[in-house]
This record gives C-alpha cells, sequence and structure tokens, in this order.
C-alpha cells in the first residue's frame, strides 16, 4: 500500500514539472489531431483559362510596312533643250522633290547623274553656286531658256482652248494651274477674262 502511495506522488511529481495537472495526463497514446481542410485563395487569378487556351489574336502592324513602296525616278535632261523640255523638266522636279524632298547635298549628287549632254557639261560648271533646289531652277531657266520665253508662255497660254470632251470645270482649273506656274504676277481678273475667252462656246455649259 505504501508502495502506491510513493509511486502516486512521483508521478504527480513529474507531471508538475511539466505544468500538467494529474487529471489531463495521458492515460493511453494521444491520439494526433487531424489536419483540418485547407482551402487556398484563388481570387488572385485574374487572367481566365479561356485566354491562356486560346489567346487574343491582336492584328498584325506588318501588313501595312508590306505595301509596295511608290516607284519614282528622278527626272532626266539634256537630250533635249528647247523650252518646253527645260519647263517640262523644271516642273517635274519640283513635283518630285514634293513628294520625296532631298537634303541639298544629296541633290547635287542626284543631278550629276541625271542630266546630260550640254546640260551635265553646264552643271559640272555651276553646281558650286546652286546649292538648293530654287538657286538650281534659277540658274538651269538663266541658262537654256532664252530672255523671251515668258512670249512663248504667253502664246501657249493664248492656244490653250477648251477641247471638245473637256468639262468647262476642268479646263478652268488646267489653265488657271498653268498661269500659276508660269505668270504668278497674272491679276485674277485676266485670268478669268482669258478663260472666258478660250472656252468652247459648244461646250461651255458641260
Amino acid at each position: 500500500m505504501f508502495s502506491q502511495i510513493r509511486d502516486r506522488n512521483i508521478r504527480n511529481a513529474v507531471l508538475s514539472s511539466y505544468c500538467l495537472s494529474p487529471s489531463a495526463a495521458p492515460r493511453g497514446k494521444v491520439p494526433q489531431p487531424k489536419p483540418a481542410n485547407v482551402t487556398y485563395d484563388v481570387t488572385h487569378v485574374s487572367t481566365p483559362l479561356t485566354s491562356v487556351i486560346n489567346p487574343p489574336v491582336v492584328p498584325s502592324t506588318s501588313s501595312f510596312c508590306n505595301q509596295p513602296p511608290i516607284r519614282l525616278e528622278f527626272p532626266t535632261f539634256g537630250d533635249f533643250c528647247a523650252i518646253s523640255d527645260v519647263l517640262n523638266f523644271i516642273e517635274r522636279c519640283e513635283n518630285y522633290l514634293d513628294v520625296r524632298p532631298f537634303p541639298s547635298g544629296e541633290l547635287i549628287g542626284t543631278l550629276s547623274t541625271v542630266l546630260k549632254g550640254p546640260a551635265l557639261s553646264w552643271w559640272k560648271a555651276e553646281k558650286s553656286k546652286a546649292k538648293y533646289c530654287q538657286s538650281f531652277k534659277k540658274a538651269l531657266m538663266a541658262a537654256f531658256l532664252p530672255d523671251d520665253y515668258l512670249t512663248e508662255v504667253e502664246d501657249k497660254l493664248r492656244s490653250l482652248v477648251q477641247q471638245p470632251h473637256q468639262r468647262l470645270r476642268d479646263f478652268a482649273y488646267d489653265y488657271r494651274a498653268f498661269c500659276l506656274k508660269w505668270k504668278p504676277d497674272m491679276l485674277e481678273d485676266e485670268m478669268v477674262s482669258n478663260i472666258l475667252n478660250n472656252i468652247n462656246p459648244r461646250v461651255a455649259g458641260c
């Protein structure tokens, strides 16, 4: 009996050292707690599964870059040096430079490759004086156009009449464009008077 009391006292002393009451002492194998059901928060996933499987099709911009470029060739001059040839060459040069402007240095080099015959010989001697398009135009006209070239322009204006199948509107546009190109100092009243004098009465109402 004394041995049982002693064993119980020893047991209580051991349990008290672990801050356990005798009633809380395990009487056998203590079962392990079952793990709680684990849940995961997936609200942070912002990309739908369908967008991963079927990604959106982004329109390609390469189609715009694959367009064929506009083919332009710089006009040539020198085979014929009539007044009309000079005026046509200047007009074609200005039309080209409106689409593809050149730096001054590149323009000087380009002119050395498109001028021929006497025009090329003239350019080799004068290119150091013409640094810009306007200075080249002025120098070319002074070299290859006679002093009275405006007389031919006026003759051209007088001969520019409305064609049988040409609308009055189109004829007026063409006539005005020609005047502004070669006689920019012509007054508007004079221009209108010339148009009225050169229309075709049979198609004037078209």
